[in-house]
């Protein structure tokens, strides 16, 4: 019996009811764990510079993005033209060019579904 891990390719299309500019939680795992390829000060200040740049030119929106040393997450919602995936595809395609990033294949997404589950509460 081989111990090698083979990873499942994962399906990031919404589905058709889920309405465009929905709030996706992203995590994006960096080729190696347990290494802090992130936590250099001027690779993160540049992984912010080019999420910053993608919301500005609408290619996301982003609430919240955040570096830890080996991964981050994120709160980002699309617009309704613009595939998720295709999108963190070319993002992390960018950041691997341009910051010597290696990234694992894919990401993990879950959408947020409602007020509770993003953290708000209503008095």
């Amino acid at each position: 019996m081989s111990n090698s891990f083979v990873r499942k390719k994962l399906v990031h299309t919404p589905p058709s009811w889920v309405k465009g500019g929905s709030l996706f939680f992203i995590t994006i795992n960096c080729l190696k764990k347990q290494e802090s390829d992130l936590a250099n000060v001027k690779i993160a200040y540049q992984i912010l510079e080019s999420v910053a740049h993608y919301h500005k030119f609408e290619k996301w929106f982003c609430r919240i993005f955040l570096v830890m040393p080996d991964h981050l997450h994120a709160l980002l919602s699309f617009p309704a033209d613009q595939g998720m995936a295709a999108t963190i595809k070319a993002w992390k395609s960018y950041n691997a060019k341009t910051l010597g990033i290696q990234w694992q294949r894919d990401f993990f997404d879950h959408r947020i579904r409602n007020d509770e589950s993003w953290g708000i509460t209503y008095e």
